[in-house]
């Protein structure tokens, strides 16, 4: 195989070589090891691929880094020396055409092998329906598919040879879930052996909360190989032309953060962002003298988004201080995905509860001005909030008044300005807070703000920042 025609970058060299030495391979073969799997996975235990002696390597880097190219080479080997399938896949069905199929075969092209639909004499047989490349000599099959959105998708793929040598998830981070990689992973794990290799590459998502980062970075630190280089290593293996480094080096003066994001793979707060002025730097605060609280404070904001059924509750306990900031001190967030459901009486005991332990933590506060606003989708939680002994004090205004981008713009106005602020302790739960603001985003598709993501405590924020600049009602 004449991979000498393309440089392959050295940070990817480990996918070329064996995952263990041949003693250690053997291990993985003997009848003892082997009994031990199956009682494993009899007691219900789900293994991890490095179980079997697979190996596992994360991509993570920016774009013109090589993660493809030098993917691609490696299955190019496979392909041809050694025995058994590749399944080379992507998120969704109708990218794969365009993307992973047409490089793959501009791979094995650059590489002087011959390919054909009909045939047989060339290097490679090529089938779009399903997307396949076969080794003509060996048999060996390049299997492309999606993996996204059906989590029973992949579950009936078969590799023809029984075994599998590579699984590549070309930018995996695309899929909804994780249980998507989680699927392909339990299907692969039935045709693999202790020299198969796992392969994820990612591009940077625009938020640290994606649910890519928590769990590849897991993977990281559970065994996988990160594979991690940039432009300027293929720049200086001669693989990038002169006019596409001054290009680059241009993005690097002129645009530095979308240079960061574009090239380095660093998640930085993109265009894509509602809230990109959010700054946990300039927007977190962390109050240590609690005794102080009472002194800045002039008033008191109660407000709430009240879900209904499956939805989270978001309750904040905002301090107006006299700089004209305002503060959310604390706040109750309660999901009912994760904490069960509950009904309307219960869940005003715990929102009460709530509030006097607050009252607790900051005893001064209890004698500031309160005033109340919480989202009247769920009118029984209103009334009972507003007859209890705990908050029943002060008046409550259902949030009526609502009009997303005028609220949006809002939020944004004040976090710009440095009047919003978050007091993010462990004994609070304002993080829950923070974390959607993080990582509310537009829909690329339409330019309006993506449905079905988690603004609970976004709407309360909302519903409070109204109270204040209601002149009518709080002043």
């Amino acid at each position: 195989m004449a991979t000498q025609q393309i440089e392959f970058v050295d940070t990817y060299l480990p996918l070329l070589v064996p995952n263990h030495s041949i003693d250690q391979a053997k291990l993985f073969e003997t009848k003892e090891y082997k009994e031990s799997l199956t009682k494993r996975i009899l007691s219900g235990e789900e293994l991890d691929p490095s179980a079997f002696g697979a190996k596992t390597f994360i991509g993570k880097s920016g774009r013109s880094t090589g993660k493809t190219t030098n993917s691609e080479l490696a299955i190019a080997q496979d392909i041809v020396t050694g025995k058994g399938d590749i399944w080379y896949c992507r998120s969704e069905l109708g990218d794969i055409r365009s993307s992973i199929f047409s490089s793959m075969q501009s791979t094995l092209r650059k590489l002087g092998f011959t390919m054909s639909g009909r045939d047989r004499k060339a290097d490679f047989y090529v089938c779009s329906s399903p997307f396949e490349i076969t080794h003509n000599k060996t048999g060996n099959k390049i299997q492309f598919f999606a993996i996204n959105k059906d989590i029973n998708r992949t579950k009936g793929f078969f590799p023809p040879s029984g075994k599998l040598q590579r699984i590549v998830v070309e930018e995996a981070n695309e899929v909804d879930e994780s249980k998507y990689i989680t699927a392909l992973e339990t299907t692969a794990n039935k045709y693999i052996n202790s020299n198969s290799k796992f392969v994820y590459n990612l591009n940077p998502p625009e938020t640290k909360q994606h649910w890519s980062v928590k769990f590849f970075d897991d993977k990281i630190k559970n065994g996988a190989t990160l594979l991690y280089t940039t432009w300027e290593h293929l720049a200086e293996a001669g693989l990038l032309s002169p006019a596409m480094i001054a290009d680059i080096l241009k993005m690097k003066r002129d645009d530095p953060l979308f240079y960061r994001y574009w090239y380095l793979g660093d998640i930085v707060k993109m265009t894509g962002l509602v809230f990109p002025m959010f700054d946990e730097d300039k927007h977190v605060v962390h109050i240590k003298d609690r005794n102080k609280v009472q002194n800045i404070t002039s008033q008191i904001i109660i407000a709430g988004d009240a879900a209904n059924k499956n939805d989270p509750t978001a309750v904040e306990f905002i301090c107006v201080l006299n700089t004209g900031q305002l503060l959310v001190l604390d706040a109750f967030y309660y999901d009912p995905k994760i904490h069960g459901q509950t009904d309307d009486v219960e869940l005003g005991q715990k929102i009460c509860d709530w509030f006097e332990d607050v009252h607790r933590k900051y005893p001064g506060l209890r004698y500031k001005r309160h005033s109340g606003t919480i989202d009247n989708a769920n009118w029984n939680l209103i009334q009972m909030l507003q007859q209890s002994k705990a908050m029943g004090f002060f008046n409550w205004y259902p949030a009526t008044d609502k009009m997303i981008l005028r609220d949006v713009n809002r939020l944004r106005v004040l976090l710009r300005n440095g009047m919003l602020l978050f007091n993010v302790e462990s004994d609070n739960q304002v993080q829950c807070i923070v974390d959607e603001f993080e990582n509310f985003v537009y829909d690329e598709k339409t330019g309006e703000i993506k449905a079905n993501q988690s603004d609970h405590g976004i709407d309360a924020t909302k519903y409070g920042t109204l109270l204040y600049t209601n002149t009518q009602i709080f002043f």
